[in-house]
């Protein structure tokens, strides 16, 4: 059997530990479910889980204690799972996710974030009226039943082809679905105002909810598959940590974002670069930059591995994937406004700079400063990019000297650093969702002992800035400020991930140096 990556402890006999971390999980999103049911959330189109629920210091601490004790379960069953034969307890670690993804369907999502009615909005554009959501804004309609609940009226979307003909299929799907329940309402009619069109909008969130929730349980068989080929003993560990996760569950049942779409694909990529299968896994790079363009963050980690596996051949692999995927490209944005669109897109997505470090350069060049916005805006967003990118070659001239031999655990795990690295220094936008990246990437290499507990603290951060920066909002008196409030949701979800990356560059030195401690005298 492989070694060398041994990082979750305690060997069980029997999968009744898991049966407590379980229930506990599930009391969560019961809770969730109590406490921010969705009829009533809808009544308030803008509304959060604090507008909902009423903001104050008991809620807030409520809700933190109930995230807590998700956050518990899961480092518990973790722990638990180790050494466990998958086929015994499958059943239980399947079973428990599928029964929170149901119970999670009945929150009300603004609290998560407002992003699923953007989604269902831009593909009722395609689908009812046939206009592209890349070129037309959705203030172009405002007496639409749902236009109330978006939040990007005067933008055009940030995705690509592919997840607008995803999204178009299940405005479609829900649609016929509603209809055949016998939900009816005219063109004027809107939710909260008529209870048809609240009705309508529930099938539609709901669909958005169930596509992320499939495209989360693919990833938790790609994630099996990579596992079990070197290290079987902790596939359920591996399933355990991916499909119980506190910031998955939310994120997919809850939130419906779409990078559940990404996910798959980036497993599947590295699966097939793993396996030597290049070409497929660079078509399956362009699959998902069609989705989204920050799925090429993986690009120069495969690049230096397969320069590394096969050396100058690699250019002539890469050549083919592209001579078979620009012109499918273009096929796919033709319908939608053509590859010009990424210009608007862009240009309006650089605007903006949220839950990260960089923003909280920029406020305090703004407010301490006196700095103009474009200014400020230019120097951070460069500054980002450029200490990203200075850290990056770190990461990939490691990646070089490991690639030639390399199991492909390695480049998994070197997917999963870049990605971190980049939510920390290089992204100047920062959703909590945005670490269910890394965190399918851990799942698929747990490869040492502080990585498992500490993006789990991590997770628990970004679900706690969260609500952080959600209820004191709404605090009677209002006794934080826009920044402040801002500034403590991001330190509370950027820490833990501070802890992580320094955890894996000391744990790296203690493993070089043990192996070589000459290294030590020559330094």
């Amino acid at each position: 059997m492989p070694t060398g990556l041994p990082s979750w402890r305690t060997t069980v006999p029997h999968p009744a530990p898991l049966l407590l971390p379980g229930l506990l999980l599930l009391a969560g999103c019961v809770w969730l479910a109590w406490r921010y049911p969705l009829r009533a959330g809808l009544q308030d189109p803008r509304g959060s889980w604090a507008t909902l629920a009423g903001g104050s210091w008991g809620n807030l601490t409520s809700h933190a204690l109930v995230y807590a004790l998700m956050s518990l379960a899961v480092w518990l069953a973790v722990r638990r799972s180790h050494a466990h034969p998958v086929h015994r307890i499958s059943v239980w670690i399947i079973g428990v996710w599928c029964a929170a993804s149901l119970i999670l369907l009945a929150v009300y999502p603004g609290g998560e974030s407002h992003d699923v009615f953007d989604y269902l909005f831009r593909g009722r554009m395609i689908d009812v009226r046939g206009i592209s959501p890349l070129l037309i804004t959705p203030n172009a309609y405002p007496r639409d039943p749902f236009y109330a609940y978006i939040a990007w009226y005067a933008y055009v979307d940030t995705y690509g082809p592919l997840w607008e003909y995803a999204s178009a299929g299940v405005a479609r799907i829900t649609r016929a679905a509603y209809s055949l329940a016998g939900i009816s309402f005219t063109p004027r009619a809107s939710c909260p105002r008529v209870e048809a069109a609240c009705g309508a909008l529930i099938w539609q969130l709901s669909g958005y909810r169930v596509l992320a929730i499939v495209a989360t349980g693919l990833s938790a068989a790609l994630i099996a598959r990579l596992v079990r080929r070197t290290h079987p003993q902790l596939v359920a560990t591996a399933l355990v940590f991916w499909l119980w996760n506190p910031l998955m569950l939310i994120s997919m049942a809850v939130g419906a974002h779409n990078d559940a779409l990404i996910l798959p694909l980036q497993l599947g990529i590295l699966l097939a670069f793993g396996r030597d299968r290049r070409v497929a896994g660079w078509l399956l790079l362009a699959a998902a930059a069609h989705i989204k363009l920050t799925a090429l963050l993986l690009l120069p980690v495969l690049a230096i591995w397969a320069l590394r596996r096969v050396g100058w051949r690699a250019f002539a692999e890469g050549l083919l994937a592209l001579a078979i995927a620009a012109p499918v490209s273009w096929l796919l944005y033709a319908p939608l406004g053509g590859w010009l669109t990424l210009e608007r897109m862009l240009a309006e997505r650089l605007l903006f700079s949220a839950n990260s470090l960089a923003w909280v350069v920029y406020q305090a060049l703004r407010t301490l400063d006196g700095w103009e916005i474009e200014p400020a805006r230019e120097l951070v967003h460069r500054g980002a990019t450029a200490l990203f990118a200075l850290l990056a070659l770190v990461l990939l001239w490691r990646l070089w000297h490991r690639a030639r031999g390399a199991a492909p655990a390695v480049l998994v795990a070197s997917a999963r650093d870049l990605t971190l690295l980049y939510l920390l220094v290089g992204s100047f936008w920062f959703q909590p969702w945005y670490l269910t990246g890394a965190l399918v990437l851990t799942a698929a290499v747990p490869d040492a002992r502080q990585h498992g507990p500490l993006l789990i603290v991590g997770c628990a951060g970004a679900l706690l800035s969260n609500i952080v920066g959600d209820y004191l909002f709404q605090l009677p008196g209002k006794p934080f400020d826009l920044i402040t409030i801002r500034t403590l949701a991001i330190f509370g979800m950027v820490m833990p991930l501070l802890l992580l990356l320094t955890a894996r560059v000391l744990a790296h030195h203690k493993t070089t140096t043990a192996r070589a401690p000459w290294r030590r005298v020559r330094m």
